[in-house]
Parts: structure tokens; sequence; C-alpha cells
């Protein structure tokens, strides 16, 4: 889906695609690029979701972010997990973040395993967060995500 609308000479703003699969652990690698490095306002992201919110509404069956771009912070990506205890609203949220050209081309992957989810951007690995108990409030991650 895509929000059609016209902004300064643009006719989409925003857009959303989602995949019709759900897989339970995996490699995931997106190649993509940002129109703009430095748009103030914006939010690109590329994210895992649950398919069936298991455990309840965002954040309490987790959200895997692949890749996140704050408008605000030029040439930063962020790879981040949203769960029942870590997640930004209470400000306890487990990412890491490196910098790089967002408008070149790049891949940005996330490997996520029964203990652990690592986060890479070109091979580079900036990010890696464990399993710390089964307690899905910290690990919803034993569902199904597309």
């Amino acid at each position: 889906r895509a929000t059609r609308e016209d902004f300064e000479g643009r006719k989409y703003t925003s857009a959303k695609l989602e995949t019709r699969d759900a897989w339970r652990y995996g490699k995931f690698s997106v190649r993509a690029r940002l129109q703009h490095g430095d748009a103030r306002g914006t939010w690109p992201a590329i994210w895992l979701l649950p398919q069936d919110w298991k455990y309840g509404s965002w954040p309490h069956s987790g959200e895997i972010d692949i890749m996140e771009h704050v408008g605000y912070e030029p040439g930063r990506i962020h790879g981040t997990v949203h769960t029942s205890s870590y997640h930004h609203s209470i400000g306890t949220q487990k990412g890491g973040s490196m910098h790089t050209d967002v408008r070149e081309w790049h891949t940005y992957t996330v490997e996520w395993r029964p203990e652990v989810v690592i986060f890479a951007c070109d091979g580079v690995i900036y990010q890696v967060f464990r399993k710390e108990s089964d307690d899905p409030a910290l690990w919803p991650f034993n569902q199904e995500f597309y």
C-alpha cells in the first residue's frame, strides 16, 4: 500500500509492502537505498512483525527492525528489537546503530535464530540481541513473523 498525495512535486509520501508468508527464524536481507539521507520528520524502516500477535498488541508480541533511519540522525541506521520489557516508549529499547551513507545501496540483514537476533549492514555486524529468558516479555520471538 502507498499513500498517494502531492507533496513537494512527489505523488507518494509513504509505502508499505507486506509479504504473504511468515517465518519462524531465518536470515533476511534487503538491498535498499533512501532517496534522502537527512529528511527531518521521516522514519523509513524495514521490519518484521508477528503473524498472529500471540502475546497481545505492540510491543508485547515483538517487532524486529531490520533497518530504521530516523530523519533527524542523518547517516545513522538502527537495528532494534521491541518487546514488552524493551521498547522506546519506556526508554528500555535494545538496539544498535552504525553510520552509513543511506543514499547509497546497502544490504541490511537480520539473522534470527532461536537464541539470538543479529543485525548487519553490508556484512558488518553492529548489533546482537541474545535471548535472556523464555519469558515472552523478554523474548516473544518464538512465533512466526512476516
